[in-house]
């Protein structure tokens, strides 16, 4: 049975939380997906761009990506965000040699500097912080969330999702803070910015589609207790009455 729960994830400390919300990831994706005209295309292309491409990355010395994955990772954002033809035009127009160029010299940088890094693939044509970001959570998912539309909202107290370098370090920082407060509670379960980033799109775009999300059993049986706890107390002040 599904419980549908709202909680301001971003603000629980506790990993068993997150967790539970995390393992969900594939239906929430499949549900979103089955509201969609590219239902299959949208599935598929997560799967590349989780699992198939950092495995490709991480083949590579130096890692780097090519113009056709970038290409390719393009219509993976486009296709789980907000549709912007223009930019799968873009992005084609970008050379081969200069895309293996600029994302090198990234993903190099990344690990020193987020915002060099992220400023670095903002050369390439039709990319942006987000789609930076994008490039560097595939090849290094510790330091780089993906700025999804769905996760920053899901941190209400950044302000409203802005496509910028500045809103993009503070984006970042929260991501990052939470990892690794997750892990020091939790460190055998390798959280990193990017199952953050995951567990932040996964409430916000539940609540947008309208998917029940199950809830961590402590919680649910927390917020039973505080409801008896509610009803019993009314019941005194009616008698008191």
């Amino acid at each position: 049975m599904r419980i549908w729960f709202k909680m301001n994830l971003h603000s629980s400390s506790k990993s068993s939380e997150w967790k539970v919300i995390l393992e969900q990831y594939q239906d929430v994706l499949k549900a979103k997906a089955g509201k969609s005209r590219k239902e299959k295309e949208m599935i598929q292309l997560d799967q590349w761009f989780q699992n198939e491409l950092p495995s490709a990355i991480m083949t590579r010395d130096p890692k780097h990506v090519t113009r056709d994955e970038l290409v390719k990772l393009m219509e993976w954002k486009l296709t789980r965000g907000k549709f912007r033809p223009r930019l799968g035009q873009l992005v084609r127009e970008n050379s081969d040699d200069l895309v293996m160029e600029v994302s090198k010299t990234a993903l190099q940088k990344v690990a020193v500097d987020l915002t060099a890094a992220i400023t670095e693939l903002t050369r390439l044509k039709a990319v942006g912080p987000a789609t930076a970001s994008a490039v560097l959570c595939a090849g290094a998912p510790d330091i780089a969330p993906f700025l999804a539309d769905e996760s920053a909202a899901a941190m209400p107290d950044l302000g409203k999702v802005d496509y910028t370098l500045h809103y993009y370090q503070h984006y970042a920082k929260r991501v990052c803070d939470k990892a690794k407060e997750l892990d020091s509670e939790d460190s055998g379960y390798g959280w990193n910015a990017h199952k953050v980033e995951l567990s932040l799109w996964i409430v916000k775009t539940a609540e947008q589609i309208g998917f029940r999300l199950k809830e961590h059993q402590g919680k649910v049986k927390e917020t039973r207790k505080r409801k008896q706890n509610t009803s019993g107390s009314t019941a005194k002040r009616q008698l008191v009455t």
